[in-house]
């Protein structure tokens, strides 16, 4: 495959062709990948006095374009924002109410437990739903204040898993 050194592809096969690695973010020694790392240095890791650099690390990721565009939050080389989950905090959401509407069979009627009427806070005995105040609040009981439990909830876009790949050799890519 001629490539330039540095390119990542994206690649089906559960091994790594001749003279490619897999993105899994291995340190590499510097002295025998040369090449390489004068196209990566460590952008991506390893250290420099120590003679080693890392390739990127694309397990379980989606590659970005780096820099910025306009409405777009500025990206460098390496950043990895976002997360699997995601909890969400009332913070996060604007204020906001819900129009709550029930009924009851009739007029007169009243009951503990009927069904598609409004648990409203007006005063009552044993029955707990109720059509004699219209319009009323919703009693503060019957209102979830933490639907979501404060339990975190998947963020992943629909994918499927597959390998990223980087030529070690190849054609060295001219800069500007």
């Amino acid at each position: 495959m001629d490539s330039y050194v540095g390119e990542i592809r994206l690649f089906a096969g559960t091994y790594a062709p001749l003279e490619w690695l897999f993105c899994e973010g291995q340190v590499l020694p510097t002295n025998q990948y040369q090449a390489l790392y004068a196209v990566l240095g460590n952008t991506y890791g390893g250290n420099a006095s120590q003679g080693t650099f890392a390739l990127p690390d694309l397990r379980g990721r989606a590659p970005m374009g780096s820099g910025t565009g306009t409405g777009l939050t500025a990206r460098n080389l390496n950043d990895a924002p976002g997360s699997v989950t995601v909890t969400l905090t009332s913070a996060q959401m604007p204020s906001h109410t819900h129009t709550v509407k029930g009924k009851v069979p009739t007029p007169t009627s009243m009951s503990a437990d009927p069904q598609n009427n409004a648990w409203t806070n007006v005063a009552r005995s044993t029955p707990i739903y109720t059509n004699n105040a219209p319009n009323t609040a919703l009693d503060q009981k019957a209102v979830s204040a933490f639907p979501g439990g404060g339990l975190p909830h998947d963020n992943v876009q629909p994918c499927v898993g597959i390998n990223y790949i980087i030529s070690l050799y190849g054609t060295f890519p001219p800069s500007d």
